[in-house]
């Protein structure tokens, strides 16, 4: 069953009970007006009787009497009227001949032993009598049978006619209330109907699927909700498809050193000097550095994202990692031509924090420092300290710099400087190095930042506790 049907039915099914609902208690209510209404216009009726009865007696005149019996013949509601002396003779009478006859009846006898008006109900004959009777001032009793079968007729004809206007109005409103619904279910349902063919094209694989919906109401911000995820999700694609390339580009590279270098070892075309060997040897080590640090990036990743990453806080020589990453980039910097120093003070403070992890931070950094200069670029590494027990290392580098864009975002995952020029640009990695090294920084309760000028310098600047020889 469609939305647009299931609305309608549920539209139609409140109306409908809404109305009955309604009508019954309608219903109710005017039967009680009419049963009310028909009481008093009956105690009305009784107490003119009484009333011109009494004057009859007084004025010692009938007249008045028989132009009364003749009004309410006319009517059709009073079955008979009777004027009943005390001694049980009728003084007067709907029907003329019972006049100045004795009326021994149980309604007559009834009449005269009251104080005051009263009703009696009369269900055991054919046609049913209400009876109304009151006494007259020392003159006996004047009784009114109305027909109570006539009376219930009329009302029946009432309520009947009532139901028929009520009928009309409800099926009126139920179909304007189906008109209504059928354009609100189709102002629903079509923009529903088509977020749905967008979610079915999205769930093909094409990450261009749009909706057409331009709303809003709440359906229009599920269109846009929609419409920031296919976004989300084709740059999600892009950047697993740059990934892969980049992963696949960056590991053929050191295995594809390791791999030369082990050759050359094996069967040289001359005889290698022990400066040759060094150098062989590394390459090699170089190379699996970088291999390592891409598979510790990618397992770091998904740590991060699990909340798994840790880190096992202890004092630690921070000069033992800045001299092991000198002599580890001084063979590049040679190599490539770049002023790389590390300058430590004396003595050098230790470091509260997790030496691995603050090995890898400034490994990235460092490998990111010769990635983005060129000859003749220099590269500082600097170890401040302050008055309120912190380190600072600053990885400082004369490259190209970062524009305003490039520093949004820079520490998140897969995010990459866009604004180097293709040759630099081509180098670039994953985009996980320094997400990771961020994480890695506050892991052991350190700090990360940046701060470049546009083709002057720009420095990383990592935090962390000082420690306390144990």
């Amino acid at each position: 069953m469609t939305l647009r049907t299931r609305f309608l039915i549920q539209i139609v099914g409140l109306i409908l009970g809404s109305f009955l609902l309604y009508g019954a208690a309608l219903f109710w209510t005017q039967r009680d007006y009419l049963i009310s209404e028909q009481e008093r216009a009956n105690r009305e009726e009784s107490s003119r009787w009484s009333l011109l009865c009494e004057q009859s007696v007084l004025s010692k005149d009938e007249i008045i009497l028989v132009n009364y019996l003749r009004e309410v013949r006319r009517s059709g509601d009073v079955a008979w009227a009777s004027f009943v002396a005390e001694n049980g003779r009728v003084l007067m009478h709907s029907d003329l001949s019972r006049k100045n006859t004795t009326d021994t009846g149980p309604v007559a006898q009834w009449a005269l032993s009251l104080d005051g008006p009263a009703i009696r109900t009369d269900d055991t004959i054919d046609s049913p009598r209400l009876y109304y009777a009151a006494p007259v001032q020392r003159a006996g009793a004047a009784i009114l049978a109305f027909d109570k079968g006539r009376q219930n007729a009329r009302r029946g004809d009432a309520l009947k006619a009532f139901l028929k206007r009520f009928s009309g109005i409800t099926l009126l409103c139920l179909l304007l209330g189906v008109a209504v619904a059928v354009g609100v279910a189709r102002s629903l349902a079509s923009p529903l109907n088509d977020l749905t063919a967008a979610v079915r094209q999205l769930g093909a694989g094409d990450w261009r699927a749009r909706s057409s919906v331009n709303r809003t109401d709440e359906i229009g911000e599920l269109a846009l909700a929609f419409a920031d995820m296919s976004r989300r999700l084709a740059r999600l694609d892009e950047m697993k498809d740059h990934f892969v390339a980049t992963v696949s580009h960056d590991l053929r590279n050191p295995l594809g050193a390791i791999t030369m270098a082990a050759r050359y070892l094996i069967a040289p075309p001359t005889p290698l000097s022990a400066e040759s060997t060094h150098q062989i040897l590394n390459t090699i080590l170089v190379s699996t550095a970088r291999l390592r640090t891409m598979v510790d990036n990618v397992l770091d990743a998904a740590k991060i994202k699990e909340g798994r990453l840790t880190a096992h806080i202890e004092p630690f020589s921070l000069e033992k990692i800045l001299i092991e990453l000198r002599d580890l980039f001084q063979s590049q910097a040679d190599e490539f031509g770049r002023d790389f120093q590390v300058n430590l003070p004396m003595p050098c403070p230790l470091a509260l924090g997790d030496e691995a992890h603050t090995y890898r931070i400034l490994a990235n950094l460092l490998n990111n420092a010769f990635k983005f200069t060129s000859a003749g670029d220099h590269i500082r590494v600097s170890v401040q300290t302050d008055s309120e027990g912190f380190l600072a290392v600053e990885v400082q580098d004369s490259g190209p710099g970062l524009s305003p864009e490039d520093m949004d975002g820079l520490f998140q995952p897969f995010q990459t400087v866009a604004s180097v020029e293709a040759p630099i640009r081509k180098q670039q990695g994953t985009g996980l190095g320094l997400a990771i090294a961020h994480a890695l920084a506050e892991a052991q309760g350190g700090n990360l930042s940046v701060r470049s000028d546009r083709n002057i310098a720009t420095t990383f600047r990592l935090v962390l506790p000082m420690g306390r020889e144990t």
